[in-house]
């Protein structure tokens, strides 16, 4: 009887700590698109700008850290995470020549996230 008690209190706190921790990985799925067009953006560049320190990896280069959307502009990205009772934030930018830089973070999955790219404005009559 009491060894049915200590196997319950062991698989309640496996279960309170595998729900509370993040020892999973982080999706973010979406499209970029061009603020003015509304149309999607083509191998629009997305990098994990961060990695947790607690997650061991080899070196990565920016390439390596880099996905670029398909010919719709839709993107998904896994990036590891880890953490007990806090999940790190996942910091991700957004960019294609011509256009500005977007940088977001999340801590959760996401889906159907919409990035707008707006287009770089060039400054007249400077030298």
């Amino acid at each position: 009887m009491k060894i049915i008690k200590i196997i319950k209190v062991n698989i309640a706190i496996i279960i309170f700590i595998t729900l509370y921790s993040c020892t999973f990985s982080r999706y973010v799925q979406g499209v970029v698109i061009d603020a003015e067009t509304q149309t999607p953006i083509e191998n629009a560049r997305i990098r994990i700008e961060n990695i947790p320190d607690s997650i061991e990896v080899a070196p990565m280069t920016d390439e390596e850290s880099s996905i670029y959307t398909d010919s719709i502009g839709r993107f998904e990205i896994f990036s590891p995470t880890a953490g007990l009772f806090v999940c790190p934030k996942m910091t991700l930018s957004f960019e294609k020549e011509g256009y500005n830089k977007v940088t977001k973070k999340y801590r959760n999955w996401n889906d159907n996230e919409v990035i707008i790219l707006e287009k770089q404005t060039e400054l007249k009559g400077y030298n």
